[in-house]
């Protein structure tokens, strides 16, 4: 259910320019195209605000959640692996949750 409602949330902060894809179990990926790094860090905490101070209600219960989000910015896509963006994105996501989770770490290449 809570992956189900942040997808929700995604798709209705995301532009439709924008594309988000599960990568496994709680972690997916999210490409920002054509966005610079100023606009990319606007987005990425309003979309992590946006979560924290949700409330969902399944039946009776009501539940909320964090997401730690970890960033990689890069203007030069064509000669950069997707496997090496997605790396430095999971490096920086992992950073993101020994900081306490609930925040956002960039990582600019």
């Amino acid at each position: 259910m809570a992956l189900e409602k942040f997808v929700q949330t995604c798709q209705n902060e995301l532009r439709t320019s924008d594309i988000i894809g599960r990568v496994g179990g709680d972690e997916f990926a999210i490409l920002l195209p054509e966005t610079d790094e100023v606009f990319t860090k606007e987005i990425t905490e309003r979309l992590r605000e946006k979560i924290s101070k949700s409330v969902f209600q399944h039946d009776n219960h009501k539940f909320s959640f964090t997401v730690s989000i970890g960033v990689v910015s890069t203007s030069n896509l064509i000669n950069i692996p997707l496997d090496s963006l997605l790396n430095k994105a999971d490096k920086a996501l992992y950073h993101a949750k020994a900081s306490g989770r609930n925040c956002t770490k960039f990582v600019s290449i």
